[in-house]
């Protein structure tokens, strides 16, 4: 198995090879420019690509070995599965990618025997790199069986999930020049940032306002 990809501080190609199928993933909570930036380099280099959405089930918060803690935090994942799906469907729809140029699955990367029921060994797994986890996830697909290639590293100027969030449960605008104008336009229209700024309110203990299982 091999990883191909950016060593440095930016952006790599994926090679000069379109491959038939490709993945990417993420929690996309909430998506913000850099994963839009990700998922779009993604599609462009294989035909169909396979979105994985990480912990699926929000009532299953786990962390997975060598995960930070705050993934699996309830504060920290304020959309659902079927949330997330939605508003990463809606994005690639906008920044212009061919609806049946991707599919969105579950990514359950804190349970890696169950990823082969989603994402096929025979699509290659595009990933970032921006801290010791995504090292180990890197590690954890090749023991899978599957090619990855790194597409980007982030060093310097990484955007955090974190700070889009933070900015939404304050209440300060400044999220909104962080997502793209898709994602911009979903979580206005779901009122997310009340939902962020009820569960700060509350200190982020059990699920969030408007949730679900899912």
């Amino acid at each position: 198995m091999s990883i191909d990809g950016a060593a440095g501080g930016g952006a790599a190609t994926a090679g000069p090879r379109r491959l038939r199928e490709g993945s990417a993933h993420g929690r996309f909570q909430v998506l913000h420019t850099q994963h839009l930036e990700y998922l779009l380099a993604a599609a462009e280099s294989c035909d169909l690509l396979y979105v994985g959405i990480t912990q699926p089930r929000l009532d299953l918060l786990r962390a997975a070995p060598g995960a930070q803690a705050h993934r699996h935090d309830p504060l920290a994942n304020p959309l659902t599965y079927g949330e997330r799906a939605e508003l990463v469907t809606e994005c690639l729809v906008a920044a212009g990618v061919d609806r049946a140029a991707f599919a969105v699955r579950p990514f359950p990367i804190e349970r890696p025997e169950l990823l082969t029921r989603h994402i096929p060994l025979s699509a290659t797994a595009y990933t970032t790199v921006c801290d010791e986890w995504n090292l180990h996830k890197i590690e954890l697909l090749r023991g899978l069986g599957y090619t990855v290639r790194v597409l980007f590293t982030r060093d310097a100027g990484r955007l955090a999930g974190s700070t889009v969030r933070r900015l939404m449960a304050e209440g300060a605008p400044e999220w909104t020049s962080l997502v793209p104008a898709a994602s911009r336009d979903w979580l206005l229209r779901h009122d997310i940032p009340a939902r962020l700024r009820a569960a700060a309110g509350r200190g982020g203990s059990g699920p969030l306002p408007g949730q679900g299982a899912t």
